[in-house]
Parts: C-alpha cells; structure tokens; sequence
C-alpha cells in the first residue's frame, strides 16, 4: 500500500510535468485510429487493462483525465468544478470545457497522467491513438461517445472485491454526490432505491457504504451498455481467468495485434497495483495465482454480511453479481444484459 508522504509526491509530479514538456510527446497524423475511452471504478482492474492496451504500438494511456486526485492543478483548471469529484451533468458552457479538455488531451497539447518512463521498454515518443481511464466522469459515458469517434470499453469488477479493496486504501466515499444530483436521481433511480440508498449511508456499515458506491457509480455504465450492445464489455474477473479470450472479444473491435504483449501485462503488478495493494496481493500477482486474485475475498465475509450485500444488489438491481459468487453471473452474460 502507498505509504509514500507529501514531499516525495510533490517531486514526483514535477518530474513527470518536465519529463511531458520537454520530450514533448506528439500523435502522429499519417494514420488516423479510434481513440479508446475505458470507463471503469476505481480498484477495478483498469489500470492493468489500461496498461495491456498501452503494450499495443501506437497506444498512449491516459490515465484518470477526470481525477481531482491524481491530476495537476494546471490540469483541473481546464475542467468545470464538480460535486466530490464525479462528473454527474453538465451544462452547455461545462460541456463545452469538457470537450476542450478531452480534445486538446487527444491531440497531445494537454498530457494528464501519460507515460513518463522513458527508461522503460515500450516507451515511445510517437503515438497515433490514446486510451483513457475515466473513472470519474461515468455518468457523462452518452455525451462524450455522442461527440468523439473513440472506441468504448465498459469495465466491471465484483463490488465486493472492489469495495474491499477501495476500503483497505480509506478513500473516500462516492455514492452521495451522486444522491446530491436532482438529474441523477430522476434518471437513473426510483422513489424505492433512493430512500434505500440514503438509508445505507445513514445507518449500514462500511462495506455496505462501499457496495452501494459500486452500484450508484456503475448504474449509468449499466443503463447505457444495455441499450448500446456495440460498446466492449470486460469482466475484471474474465480479464484474469481468460486473458485469451478477452484479447480475441476485444481484437474483434478494436484495432489491436499484439496479442503476446497484452497477456504478459496482465500477469504483472500494475502501476496502482504497486501503490494500492498488499505485498500477499502483489505475490500473488507476479505467481499468477488466479483464484487468489479473483476469490480471495470471499473468506473476509461472514453470512450476515453476504445477505446485507445481496439485499443491496436486489434493491438497486443489479443482475450480474451476486454476493456470495466471485464470478459473473453466466444468464446475464447469456442474454448480454447486466441488468433486468
């Protein structure tokens, strides 16, 4: 886990700043590609997906654009101000700005959070498309596909595993500016969930908190994917079991080759990984030990807490996961809903 102070955090954003300005990374123009816009939780497997995607040539990664956590202050600055730091609505002068930012990123006259190692095999100079992590900016998934020509991956992990693991790191809370939103709460929830969802806040435990979380920020992610079938979908827990297979689903769609380079950056520590997780997790990790990885988690549960969570899921209805199984659930995957 990240125990690293102030200071040494400081110095580490300078560094990068200095390293984006002067080798001044720049998109090459004499072949046009579909950028790709991963949206995803945080402590979901994204940076590992987002990193295997950065192993393809040509590939720059963006990651989190939308963070007020981990983006510059000159890079915020280009961002309307948002309630707890998730991108919910926007109105016509904050879309506007949006999409500034997220075009002057795409073209390579904004870097937030790119590559900056450039000791490290694979690190490149030239570019001809960007994959970017957004965590933060789910709910606006309609209006930047509706305005850019990028690829789309929606990225899910089991909310117990990701809860506990957002937990471990004591970050904060997200599901109540989501409640905070007159639009999110008429579009996306009933009368029925969202006295439930505030009940969960006021009085439920941690983990439930951190469920709920999972499901108000995967909600819109869920809504939209169903009624856009086109748009990829990857389970955290395919990703690790059937790396494979979810190369071959995605190579279908998106331009990608290098089927060896993907694998292999999915059996090592990401970049948060390293930051955010165990040592006995970052073991595991490097002696890919699959179920580890994936059920592990199970076994910090007891039976009250499995049927708290599960009544959670079936209130906000979600389909896809159940609480006491690590893996997706096989009739939803069948009938390509997430939800019903």
């Amino acid at each position: 886990m990240n125990s690293r102070g102030p200071i040494f955090l400081a110095l580490s954003q300078l560094i990068k700043e200095i390293i984006w300005q002067f080798l001044s990374i720049k998109r090459t123009t004499s072949v046009v590609k579909r950028d790709i816009f991963l949206f995803a939780s945080r402590r979901s497997g994204s940076t590992l997906l987002m990193q295997a995607f950065g192993s393809q040539q040509g590939v720059r990664f963006i990651d989190q654009p939308f963070s007020i956590y981990t983006n510059s202050a000159y890079g915020i600055n280009h961002l309307p101000i948002f309630d707890g730091g998730q991108l919910i609505d926007m109105n016509a002068d904050e879309r506007r700005e949006v999409f500034n930012y997220v075009e002057k990123i795409l073209k390579g006259d904004l870097i937030i959070n790119g590559p900056w190692k450039f000791w490290e095999k694979g690190f490149s100079l030239f570019w001809d498309r960007s994959i970017l992590k957004i965590t933060d900016a789910k709910c606006i998934i309609g209006a930047l596909l509706q305005n850019f020509d990028a690829d789309s991956i929606v990225l899910l992990r089991h909310p117990v595993s990701q809860a506990l693991s957002v937990e471990r790191n004591n970050w904060s809370y997200t599901g109540k500016s989501f409640l905070r939103s007159e639009y999110y709460c008429k579009k996306f929830l009933s009368t029925k969930q969202l006295d439930f969802a505030r009940e969960i806040y006021n009085s439920e435990g941690s983990l439930e908190k951190r469920v709920m979380d999972w499901c108000l920020e995967n909600i819109p992610l869920i809504t939209y994917r169903n009624d856009n079938k086109g748009i990829n979908l990857v389970f955290f827990e395919h990703l690790i079991t059937d790396s494979n297979t979810v190369f071959n689903d995605l190579a279908a769609n998106i331009t990608i080759s290098n089927r060896e380079a993907f694998v292999k950056l999915l059996t090592k520590p990401s970049r948060s990984t390293k930051l955010s997780s165990t040592n006995e997790t970052i073991s595991k990790i490097k002696s890919n030990n699959k179920t580890f990885l994936i059920d592990n988690w199970l076994s910090k549960l007891n039976a009250e807490q499995f049927i708290s969570i599960q009544n959670i899921l079936d209130v906000m209805n979600i389909k896809i996961y159940l609480a006491d199984d690590p893996m997706p659930a096989e009739y939803c995957l069948n009938r390509n809903e997430l939800a019903i």
